[in-house]
């Protein structure tokens, strides 16, 4: 967890912009079609997009799975259950 370059940022008035996460989800939408569910957040290691899956966003936790993306294999592997859960995982992984 945690071994790519680091998470897509949202930059206020700089959206589409390189770095940017809607820019960097666009991409791979046409690069390595990247299902529209998706919302890419960084590369891991071994060409893995780490992701937010958008149809099982749920309303009323607003909480919304993390998987990571396979593309050559076009599959996925579920991390957790919401990005807060994933962020926390990772923030602790990294201070350890």
């Amino acid at each position: 967890m945690g071994g790519g370059a680091g998470i897509c940022g949202m930059f206020p008035d700089q959206v589409n912009t390189p770095g940017d996460v809607v820019c960097f989800t666009k991409y791979l939408r046409d690069d390595i079609n990247l299902p529209h569910h998706f919302i890419a957040l960084e590369f891991e290691e071994g060409d893995l997009v780490l992701c937010i899956d958008c149809s099982q966003f749920n309303q009323e936790t607003q909480k919304a799975p993390i998987y990571f993306f396979d593309p050559d294999r076009k599959s996925t592997n579920k991390l957790n259950n919401s990005f807060k859960d994933y962020l926390i995982e990772y923030l602790a992984a990294g201070l350890s």
